[in-house]
C-alpha cells in the first residue's frame, strides 16, 4: 500500500542523514520522490536533499541523485601523523563540505498493512571540496595524516539503512 509521505530514521556511511538522523520522502508524482535528510556525522551536522526515481520499486531497485552539505566542526582535535612521522593530537577546523550523491536503493514493505519501508542505499558521494579543513596549531601533516583526514571528510562510498513509516 504505497504512501505519499514517509518519515524515518537512517544511519550509515555517507547517508542522507550522516551517522544518524531522520529522513523524509515526499511523493512528487507517480514515479518520483523528493528525499530530505538531517542528522549528524563525522563532519558536523548534515542536511541533504535529492530526487529518487521510484517506479513501483517495492522489492525492486530505485535510483537517486542528491546534494548534501555538512556544517563542519570548529576547534576540534584529531590524532594525525605529522611530517616527522609522529602521531599527535592536531588542532583543526573541519570546514563546510558538500557532495553530489548517486544511489541505488533496494526497498522492502514492512508491517501488517505494508505501509512502512525498509531500504538499503548503495552508491557514491562525490566530494565537491578538496581538503575542507584548516590546521590551526601549525602542524605540518604527512601524506598519511592528510589521507586520514580525507577518509573522514564527506564523500566516497554510500552504504546506508533506513526504516520509514508511511503516513
Amino acid at each position: 500500500n504505497p504512501k505519499n509521505f514517509y518519515i524515518g530514521i537512517e544511519s550509515g556511511l555517507n547517508s542522507y542523514s550522516g551517522i544518524g538522523g531522520i529522513t523524509a520522502l515526499i511523493r512528487a508524482n507517480k514515479t518520483l520522490f523528493v528525499k530530505a535528510g538531517i542528522g549528524e556525522g563525522t563532519w558536523g551536522y548534515k542536511t541533504s536533499i535529492g530526487l529518487r526515481l521510484d517506479n513501483n520499486s517495492i522489492g525492486k531497485w530505485s535510483y537517486g541523485v542528491g546534494y548534501s552539505l555538512c556544517s563542519g566542526i570548529k576547534n576540534t582535535k584529531m590524532q594525525l601523523d605529522n611530517t616527522s612521522g609522529v602521531t599527535q593530537g592536531v588542532a583543526l577546523n573541519k570546514e563546510k563540505a558538500s557532495c553530489i550523491n548517486f544511489t541505488i536503493t533496494r526497498n522492502w514493505s514492512i508491517g501488517k498493512k505494508k505501509a512502512n519501508i525498509l531500504n538499503v542505499d548503495l552508491g557514491y558521494a562525490y566530494a565537491l571540496e578538496n581538503k575542507p579543513w584548516k590546521i590551526t596549531d601549525g602542524t605540518m601533516l604527512s601524506i598519511t595524516g592528510e589521507n586520514k583526514l580525507q577518509l573522514y571528510q564527506p564523500g566516497g562510498i554510500i552504504l546506508a539503512v533506513a526504516y520509514s513509516f508511511g503516513i
